[in-house]
């Protein structure tokens, strides 16, 4: 098997690829990401391995007689549909949708692998007429588990989707362990298979935050999540060579151990339990929720000692002053900009009536009252993440847009009141918090971006320009970050000493839960990495739930928390 493949020669002709199908009835994820392929330039779909080992027999009985084969596991499939009649999610992934018509036009080659009691192996003629189709990569989405020499049908393997982090969760079912655990992520992992089981070599991770109430909605979230890695790979294969993609995943270790148990369905004894701790967890947050609310607040402070550079924020939370809104709104997202002697805080101010956000300002003055909140600028859609920067002796801001379906600048007529829109910086794009950077004589966008307006935003995308009115370019490894735990910006990219930190969101436990600080290590248009060198978490003031945004301009830093209050009329209110 040749690895060696170079760029220029992948360049030259698409990347074929196979699916290994046991019938054409798939879940909607699965549906969707042959869709993307079938759309994805210099990928083709160019065989499908069809799977035709005969039907289990028919048992006695039927479904009563399923019933008393599962007896042990019938608490567990109890659960399951108690769970999606509950919270009913939307979007549904595992929806059947019939895929025949989508690949009516591909090749089939139909096999029936020689059967062990878990493995199947394919017969070497079924190898050599697969093998005769030149294929790059087959995508398992059948079969049972492949050994042998079926593990090396295509030039780069199978490839198989494990929905689980294979370095803390293997086994099954996917998604439900690591609700009933508290876990605060759940991975995924696409690997190409090798004969060491759930130990492949590692294509692509992705990190969602963990549902605590529901495992179907948990689910929810990391298929989808999920769906997007195949598709990204191959484009980056067309360009890359094989060795190469793996090697630019750095987080990967040469070696590491497993030390958690297989995880199997639990039985009806330990379900129990399960759904015991699982029912007083929920209990607990609707009888918090009786007697409390949680609000997002800003607090400020004005530095005395000189700053080590314009934006670099100061970092004694716990002096800061706070700003504490009327409990039918909420303030968020401050961005402080000292102008003409001034000092003022823009914010997210999101009102309850509405339920949409607009930008308003607070004025700081002299003696470090705040005056204020003033709006300044609303539209029919939600408002947040009000980036303000100056060019030109001119004031911009680029606030989050996403209901608009594009990134939008605005420009000041009258500073800081009086704000005008002047262009789209990049259409057609589910965005929020767009956070621009001047990095090496070359602008820098970095972005929370969304696969689909259906789904949440959750990766981090970088764009680049010679100038901050664009036009804006992709960058060729978007997204570079699939981790909810550090993806989403938190506020300006300051500069100490030469190097760069970014900012970004920690919303694995809650969102907006904490601040990660991360050092800028590579930036080109064709290379991104960044270390985590600090982190601030929400423990600066009493009964803070969430600090999800850090700023400064010359001597003014703001921040923001999420505190948890008392309903008026609550005991002790």
């Amino acid at each position: 098997m040749n690895n060696a493949k170079t760029s220029d020669e992948g360049a030259r002709r698409p990347i074929r690829v196979a699916f290994l199908l046991d019938d054409f009835v798939q879940p909607k994820w699965v549906r969707r990401i042959i869709s993307d392929l079938r759309a994805t330039e210099g990928v083709e779909v160019a065989l499908l391995i069809l799977n035709d080992s005969p039907p289990p027999p028919k048992r006695r009985f039927g479904r009563v007689g399923a019933w008393v084969r599962n007896r042990r596991y019938l608490l567990y499939a109890a659960y399951q549909r108690l769970d999606r009649w509950w919270f009913h999610p939307p979007n549904d992934p595992f929806e059947s949708a019939d895929v025949e018509n989508d690949l009516r036009d591909v090749p089939r080659v139909h096999v029936r692998p020689r059967m062990t009691k878990h493995c199947d192996y394919f017969e070497p003629a079924d190898i050599d007429t697969i093998r005769g189709f030149d294929l790059d990569v087959v995508v398992r989405f059948g079969f049972r588990i492949l050994k042998g020499d079926a593990l090396d049908i295509a030039r780069y393997g199978i490839w198989s989707y494990h929905h689980g982090d294979n370095r803390v969760n293997r086994g099954g079912p996917a998604g439900f362990w690591e609700v009933m655990e508290g876990n605060v992520v759940t991975g995924s992992v696409l690997q190409r298979l090798t004969d060491r089981l759930d130990d492949g070599e590692i294509l692509y991770r992705t990190f969602s935050p963990t549902n605590t109430f529901s495992v179907a909605k948990n689910q929810v979230a990391l298929y989808w999540a999920s769906a997007f890695a195949l598709p990204r790979v191959l484009r980056r294969l067309r360009t890359e060579q094989y060795d190469d993609l793996l090697l630019s995943r750095p987080e990967e270790p040469g070696w590491h151990g497993y030390s958690n148990q297989l995880y199997v369905v639990p039985m009806n004894r330990r379900m129990a339990g399960l759904m015991v701790r699982l029912a007083g967890r929920y209990l607990r947050e609707k009888a918090r929720a009786v007697f409390a609310f949680d609000q997002w607040f800003v607090a400020y402070r004005i530095r005395r000692d000189p700053s080590p550079g314009r934006f670099v924020p100061d970092t004694s939370y716990y002096r800061f002053r706070r700003l504490i809104p009327p409990s039918d709104r909420f303030w968020a997202d401050p961005f402080p900009v000292e102008h003409g002697g001034k000092r003022y805080i823009f914010i997210e101010e999101y009102l309850n009536a509405t339920g949409l956000g607009r930008i308003s300002v607070f004025e700081i003055g002299d003696d470090g009252t705040a005056h204020g909140p003033e709006p300044v600028l609303e539209r029919p859609y939600h408002l947040s993440y009000p980036f303000v920067f100056e060019r030109d002796g001119m004031h911009y801001m680029i606030p989050e847009t996403r209901g608009s379906g594009q990134i939008e600048l605005f420009r000041a007529t009258d500073f800081p009141r009086g704000w005008t829109f002047d262009r789209v910086l990049i259409p057609n794009v589910s965005a929020v918090d767009a956070t621009l950077a001047e990095i090496n004589g070359r602008w820098w966008m970095f972005a929370s971006v969304a696969p689909d307006p259906q789904l949440p935003v959750e990766e981090l995308a970088i764009f680049h320009s010679d100038s901050p009115f664009g036009p804006w370019r992709e960058h060729c490894r978007n997204p570079v970050n699939s981790d909810v735990r550090n993806s989403r910006p938190a506020g300006r990219i300051f500069e100490v000493d030469g190097r760069y930190y970014r900012p970004a969101q920690d919303c694995s436990r809650r969102y907006g839960h904490s601040i990660v600080i991360n050092e800028i290590t590579q930036l080109d248009p064709d290379n991104f990495r960044e270390v985590p060198v600090s982190r601030i978490e929400p423990r600066w003031t009493d009964r803070l739930l969430a600090t999800h945004t850090i700023n400064a301009d010359g001597s003014l830093t703001v921040i923001d928390g999420q505190l948890s209050r008392k309903r008026r009329g609550a005991k002790g209110a």
